[in-house]
């Protein structure tokens, strides 16, 4: 009867050791397979010799013991943890107790020692740049060399060990151009190579910070202000109402910009991040979002100052209106003053109201303004009373 067994193993060195233990033939041997620098399926290959069922025993002799093994009849998978020379041995023994063996010597190596790779520059800020890279297994540690061209000469390179897969480089010259490479020191106490040298320029802008963000009231208009940054030559301002999903955009060449009177409104609250352009045409990231009341005595839609004295409403007619405007006050008092502004907060006129006691009427000429949406802001001594708005038809 003939029986054939397969294990598969491989083996860098292989030494063989034949032990004949009875008088017959006997035919058995190991055909290993290496699958890695640590790892090895044995195949068993035997003719049968005497009487059947059989028993197999594997055993192993090296520097260590083998971490994980699978055996079954034919078949031994073994993991070395410790480089050296192991001895694989097998015995088959029949149903008589008669046996016979092989043994095969393979050599475990160390892991193999590779330099990183997909290694990625990552610019923070205007001094710093993040460098990380795939993980190496059985590494020890990184070496990261970096230099900076002058004058288009690279000078000496700089170095870092680092125990993670990544090192922040910084104290870097703003629009420097520098070149970079990283070596693994691997469990074998060996380097590796370099891994290819890899590039990156020096820039970006700085991070506005969103606590900077003010929103203020003046003349018609409402002013947003923030700490600008180094090189910043324009900004991008984002906006929206506070708690929704939808923002509004727009730029500013300066860490200033003024929005119509119309854009906010007093007492409600605003999502405001702001991003800056520099020199170089790179962009910084957004800015934390910075939850903005708007809120002055002088906006829209408060209609009469906190404290007031006075208590007046106003209402106007007709509207549209073509030439004049009726205004009708009904309260403790009559406003002194009268400011209308266009849509874009830039006041266009603004005149007296004779003052009167009670409920009072005034007409206001507006022949001469062009056509278009208007804001009419009633005052008494400088101070809010109330506010309306009206069209104007017809032109000048």
């Amino acid at each position: 009867m003939k029986k054939s067994i397969q294990i598969l193993f491989a083996s860098l060195t292989i030494l063989f050791s034949f032990q004949l233990t009875q008088a017959q033939t006997c035919d058995v041997g190991i055909l290993p397979q290496q699958l890695d620098h640590d790892s090895y399926i044995f195949t068993l290959q035997a003719n049968e010799v005497g009487t059947a069922p059989y028993s197999f025993e594997w055993t192993t002799d090296g520097p260590a013991a083998v971490a994980t093994a699978q055996r079954n009849d034919a078949l031994f998978k073994a993991n070395f943890t410790t480089p050296g020379s192991y001895e694989v041995c097998v015995v088959v023994t029949d149903a008589l107790g008669e046996s016979c063996s092989d043994c095969r010597i393979v050599t475990a190596e160390a892991a193999p020692c590779y330099y990183p790779g997909n290694i990625q520059a990552n610019v923070l800020e205007t001094d710093v740049t993040l460098l990380t890279w795939d993980p190496v297994p059985d590494n020890q540690k990184f070496q990261v060399q970096y230099r900076k061209k002058e004058s288009g000469v690279w000078g000496e390179w700089m170095k870092k060990s680092v125990s993670a897969n990544k090192v922040r480089l910084g104290n870097l010259d703003f629009g420097g151009v520098y070149q970079y490479r990283v070596r693994t020191f691997c469990a074998s106490n060996d380097w590796s190579g370099f891994s290819l040298s890899g590039q990156f320029i020096q820039r970006t802008c700085g991070q506005v910070d969103g606590n900077s963000i003010q929103l203020s009231f003046n003349s018609g208009k409402w002013l947003l202000n923030w700490d600008g940054v180094e090189s910043g030559v324009t900004y991008t301002i984002q906006y929206r109402d506070n708690g929704t999903s939808n923002w509004k955009k727009t730029v500013a060449t300066s860490n200033a910009t003024s929005f119509p009177e119309t854009y906010f409104v007093n007492g409600q609250s605003y999502d405001f991040r702001i991003s800056a352009i520099c020199t170089d045409e790179t962009a910084g990231a957004y800015s934390i979002v910075n939850v903005v009341t708007a809120n002055s005595s002088l906006a829209l839609p408060q209609e009469r100052l906190a404290g007031n004295q006075l208590t007046s409403t106003s209402s106007i007619f007709p509207n549209p209106a073509k030439d004049v405007l009726n205004v009708a006050f009904d309260g403790e008092g009559t406003p002194d003053r009268f400011v209308i502004s266009d849509m874009t907060g830039r006041s266009v006129k603004e005149g007296n109201i004779a003052a009167a006691r009670g409920t009072s009427q005034s007409t206001l000429d507006i022949a001469d303004l062009q056509t278009g949406y208007y804001v009419i802001r009633f005052m008494n001594n400088g101070e809010l009373v109330s506010t309306e708005k009206f069209v104007k038809t017809g032109n000048k």
